[in-house]
């Protein structure tokens, strides 16, 4: 390699003729005595295992020891290099230019003397100008199937040998993450929905076959546990490599169930429980020599894969296309590794990258069923939340009818029950109070009739009296029907918003005329320190009946106050409402009385004479028009001291100025 540049040429392999020493550990300095010496050479071409060499007529096989001798020829250089190690079956130790420089395990000459390790490490070592590299390496092997150096050695300059080193490991944590994430996530799948197996199994496939590329190539898992022991590692390998083919197969079988025969499931599961017994429980040179029988197993496997999928495809199976082709890289890429494995070619490590492909479209084909089934279940959630929305609507449109129609039906019964109630009040009043005028009119018209009353002028005073009562009668009458037809809400109303500003404009003068004319004195004024006319409150009435209430209250206050006395009307507002006090001097009511002022036919004198004026009707008239309104009305009084009737009606915010209207009433 006199003319190899390391800057342009880039790394070199040490492949071609080692001097090889079967049965000898021998040193550097013992080598260098035995180059002048006349004696016959035997030469191994690696990378290779020393399996089936010839020594002496003999063949040898994996188990024993050997020394390996190789010298390059370099151009002079300071510079610092690198010899990159590979897995070397199963302990070694090596010189550069008669210094020590690295060990794996420990070299021995017989199974008890050795202690196998094997992975992977950098070399580097000083150049120091020299332009030879004299490079003696023992290695021995009696727990593996394969001795020697498999795999072959790599040399350049440090900086190089550390990069390419960074690279391999890289890769190699690139494919391992990827596989345990993969597996990690099938997993995931399957505690979801764990009736689903499908990603269990792909789930384990993918950490067994994760694990075991950690303990090949450049042998992630000894960097991550320095310390693992080699047996349990090979055990660890081979048992990931057995149990893996149970799992993709069970994988395979739990997709495609109908196209997979049960019979090929339960010998292959059989066989790889054989398998990883033996290796769990074998010594390593014995389980070690059993893979070439399980690798024709795999293959087998593989094949009823294959039938299985194409049979998958054939019915249009869900994702049959995509394994199948992940398969078959996956057999392409094993194919180069068993032939390696058994010395046929050079390449190595190619089918993790098989498994992988084969994972990742397995993978896909499980999240795309997830998919679609999580899709499926939004649909059918979706479906359902309209179909509840929809019942739910359509049950509360139905509660809102039937309460409807309960409160129809409701208000129908009270006004039934009021109709009725009316009816018999109507009937008991009419023939309590209609009595005593037809009485009387009764005997008017029998005296004259009996010419009992004779002249003229006695009789034209009789018919009179006859007419009176009539009247009398008639307005009676009148009065019932609105009471009842109030009873009943049988009445219109008409509504509208009046302020507290207009409500004193309209009933603050309205009946001083009257009140003047019968010698009283008339006040309308509030009783707060805010005056109610600017006040932002207003309420709802009907200007006419409300007008009908205190033309009552007023007429009765005048008929009960003597000359010379004084009626007022008080306005007082709270936040709610609005209280209306109407107040005389007059005889006042007696305490007695006070319960029953607004009971129909209510009068101080208790003999019902029509003939005083009134029916007695005017109050419960007025209570039943201020209920109508949501308002409420009372009496507060003591006998002597003028009476005091308070009504109360409800107030809102009044609506903007532009909107307000004050009716006229009729």
């Amino acid at each position: 390699m006199r003319d190899w540049n390391f800057g342009s040429n880039g790394i070199a392999a040490l492949n071609g003729q080692w001097e090889f020493y079967w049965a000898q550990l021998l040193i550097p300095a013992q080598i260098a005595d035995m180059q002048d010496q006349e004696r016959p050479r035997h030469w191994i071409g690696l990378p290779q295992a020393w399996n089936g060499q010839e020594i002496d007529g003999e063949r040898i096989s994996g188990m024993g020891y050997a020394t390996f001798h190789l010298q390059v020829q370099l151009a002079p250089s300071s510079r610092v290099l690198a010899v990159e190690l590979p897995m070397i079956r199963t302990a070694y130790r090596m010189w550069i230019n008669g210094q020590f420089v690295a060990n794996g395990g420990r070299v021995g000459q017989d199974r008890d003397t050795s202690v196998p390790v094997n992975y992977p490490q950098l070399v580097l070592f000083p150049q120091a100008g020299a332009e030879k590299l004299d490079i003696v390496m023992q290695v021995s092997n009696f727990d593996h199937r394969y001795g020697g150096i498999e795999n072959e050695l790599l040399l350049g300059e440090a900086k190089q040998m550390v990069s390419h080193h960074d690279w391999l490991m890289g890769v190699d944590m690139l494919l391992v993450g990827s596989l345990l994430l993969m597996g990690f996530y099938n997993l995931g799948l399957f505690l979801i929905r764990m009736k689903e197996k499908s990603p269990l199994y792909l789930g384990l496939f993918c950490l067994l076959v994760g694990v075991r590329a950690m303990l090949v190539g450049e042998g992630a898992m000894f960097k991550l546990f320095p310390r693992l022991n080699w047996v349990t590692s090979i055990r660890m390998e081979y048992v990931c490599f057995y149990l893996g083919t149970a799992a993709a197969l069970v994988f395979c079988y739990s997709l495609y169930r109908k196209e997979t025969s049960r019979t090929i499931v339960q010998i292959t599961l059989f066989s790889c429980a054989v398998f990883t017994a033996a290796t769990l429980l074998a010594p390593p040179w014995i389980f070690t020599s059993m893979l070439m029988i399980y690798q024709w197993l795999n293959a087998a496997v593989c094949v009823s894969l294959i039938i299985t999928l194409m049979r998958a495809f054939a019915a249009k199976r869900e994702g049959a296309l995509l394994i199948l082709s992940g398969v078959i890289i996956y057999m392409i890429l094993a194919a180069i590794d068993a032939a390696e494995y058994d010395r046929w070619i050079g390449f190595r490590g190619l089918s993790p990258w098989g498994l992988f492909c084969v994972i990742f479209l397995a993978s896909f084909v499980i999240s795309m069923k997830s998919v679609q089934a999580f899709a499926s279940v939004e649909t059918l959630s979706r479906e359902l939340r309209d179909l509840n929305m929809r019942l739910e609507y359509r049950i509360k449109e139905r509660t809102t009818e039937l309460e409807q129609s309960n409160l129809t039906l409701a208000k129908t019964n009270e006004d039934l029950a009021r109709l009725e109630t009316s009816r018999r009040h109507l009937l008991s009043n009419i023939s309590h109070d209609l009595g005593t005028p037809m009485t009387l009119i009764q005997g008017y018209v029998e005296a004259l009739i009996d010419r009992v009353v004779v002249g003229t002028e006695q009789q034209d005073k009789y018919l009179k009296l006859i007419l009176s009562r009539i009247m009398g009668l008639n307005r009676l009458i009148a009065d019932l029907f609105q009471l009842s037809k109030l009873e009943a809400r049988q009445i219109d109303f008409y509504m509208q918003e009046l302020t507290i500003k207009q409500f004193i404009a309209y009933f603050s003068e309205r009946y001083v005329v009257e009140v003047h004319n019968a010698g009283l004195q008339f006040e309308f004024l509030p009783s707060t320190t805010a005056p109610p006319e600017d006040s932002d409150k207003a309420m709802m009435i009907d200007m006419n009946r409300m007008d009908q209430v205190f033309t009552n209250l007023v007429h009765n206050a005048i008929k009960h106050t003597s000359a010379g006395g004084l009626i007022q009307v008080l306005l007082q507002e709270d936040e709610r409402t609005l209280m209306i006090k109407v107040q005389d001097t007059g005889s006042g009511i007696e305490p007695d009385d006070l319960p029953y002022v607004f009971d129909r036919f209510y009068k101080k004198d208790k003999s019902r004479n029509s003939a005083a004026g009134g029916s007695g009707l005017g109050l419960a008239i007025a209570k039943e028009i201020v209920e109508f309104h949501g308002g409420s009305i009372w009496a507060e009084s003591l006998s002597g001291q003028g009476a005091l009737i308070c009504l109360e009606l409800p107030l809102k915010e009044a609506a903007p100025k532009d909107t307000q209207s004050l009716g006229n009433p009729s």
